[in-house]
This record gives C-alpha cells, structure tokens and sequence, in this order.
C-alpha cells in the first residue's frame, strides 16, 4: 500500500509526531527546525508526483537522513541538511525490499522511533540505531518486522490499520 503525503500528515497528527512537513526533494524549506521531514524523491515538476518517501530528522546540531533503500540522500536533501551541520549520519542498510510500497510506512516509523527516544533522553543516532537493529539483512522480511513495530502500538491510526490489513 503506497501511502500520500496526505496520509503521512494524518498519520503523523495522529500520533503527535513533531512532522515539519512532507516535501518533494526541491521543495524543502530555507529555514530548517528541530523535527522531522518526510521527503519525497521526486522534483515538484516532476509528472510522476512522487517515487520514494525517505526521511530526515533534526535536533539541535544533530541531523540523520533515512532512506529505507539505504541509498545516499540527493543534492538537494545534502543542501539542506548542510544548513544545519555539515556532519550527518545516514542509514546505509537496505530494511524496504524493491517491490514494496512502504516507504512513506518506514519513514514515519524512523520520526516515531527517534521520538520515543528523544523522550528517554537518547540521541536521535542512538533512537535510530535501536531502531534500525530491529531489521533483518533480508529486506524481503523487513515489511512483517515494520508492521509488527506498529501493532505494537495500543492505538492504531486508520491509515496504519489499513496497512496491517493489507499486508
């Protein structure tokens, strides 16, 4: 099940994520603010409206960028992550298999878990580790391991319930 930027939002207001928006790669705002950004690969003009959902997350001089194919960000996702620190850390594992449609699901599972560990004073390095150590090498196995992060979760959103539904 793909999910739209609009379903990120509703998820993301849901579970009171500090979600700073949902953007196409050229849209990113000038002004970068602690929180989350959901990205998604594609141009603005591009007709295809959207490919591939990644992440990137900030908190004070620290900055991740999450990608579930564990590919390296695009020039405009490093311009403004740039703005913030220059050193950054990003995931280099594969956890979403090539036919799946679950990116925008693992990007807003990376804002939940780097939240939860915000909360219990983790870096957000340390939250997305914890995190990250939940997946198989297989990426094949990751989307079972991704909808059982969320069952774990007492109260289900609707677009997350239909993605336990579906898969």
């Amino acid at each position: 099940m793909a999910i739209s930027n609009f379903d990120i939002l509703n998820v993301a207001k849901y579970y009171k994520l500090p979600l700073n928006g949902v953007f196409m790669k050229d849209t990113l705002p000038s002004v970068p603010k602690n929180g989350g950004y959901v990205v998604n690969l594609d141009s603005s003009t591009d007709p295809r409206d959207g490919t591939h959902w990644c992440m990137i997350y900030l908190h004070n001089k620290d900055v991740l960028y999450v990608d579930s194919y564990g590919q390296l960000p695009t020039q405009e996702t490093i311009n403004f992550m740039n703005k913030v620190n220059k050193h950054w850390g990003w995931n280099v594992m594969q956890y979403q298999s090539w036919n799946s449609e679950l990116c925008g699901f693992y990007s807003l599972a990376a804002i939940m878990a780097i939240t939860i560990g915000l909360d219990n004073n983790e870096s957000i390095f340390d939250s997305f580790d914890n995190f990250s150590n939940m997946f198989n090498i297989d990426p094949n196995k990751n989307d079972r391991i991704l909808q059982q992060y969320f069952m774990q979760f007492k109260h289900k959103n609707k677009v997350i319930q239909k993605m336990l539904n579906e898969h």
